[in-house]
């Protein structure tokens, strides 16, 4: 259940972000949070048995500070090849913009290839809330 609106402050390393990969794409029509993609200017391999650190080009400043922001796996990618979040984290400190940083983890026996603009891992806000962002 929604009980009210978490406003966000979003920034991107690249304004085409927004234009070109439809930001934001919410989970659930605005609810509980939205789709990360990947902010490489090429296609990069995830070797086999190793971790990357993929940007999204995105940077996010939280004012509630009740509000948990959860990194979380596509269930997809986890399940199908083998690729999991190296580190989900929570965001503590609401005083500056953190450009979120995604490491996927290929656990397969297989190198993964990952595109500019791939969905590559969700952000779930805790409580659920509904989403508003504000552009700065």
């Amino acid at each position: 259940m929604c009980i009210n609106v978490l406003m966000i402050n979003v920034k991107f390393i690249d304004p085409s972000i927004k234009k070109n990969f439809n930001f934001p794409e919410y989970l659930c029509n605005g609810l509980s949070g939205f789709f990360l993609r990947a902010h490489l200017e090429h296609k990069m391999c995830l070797v086999s048995k190793k971790t990357t650190l993929i940007s999204t080009g995105l940077f996010i400043h939280l004012s509630d500070k009740k509000t948990r922001v959860v990194i979380e796996p596509i269930t997809r990618m986890n399940n199908k090849y083998h690729i999991i979040i190296g580190n989900p984290f929570n965001f503590v400190d609401f005083f500056d913009f953190f450009e979120i940083k995604v490491s996927l983890w290929n656990c397969s026996k297989k190198n993964f290839y990952i595109n500019p603009g791939d969905k590559i891992a969700q952000l779930s806000i805790i409580p659920n809330k509904k989403i508003k962002f504000i552009y700065i």
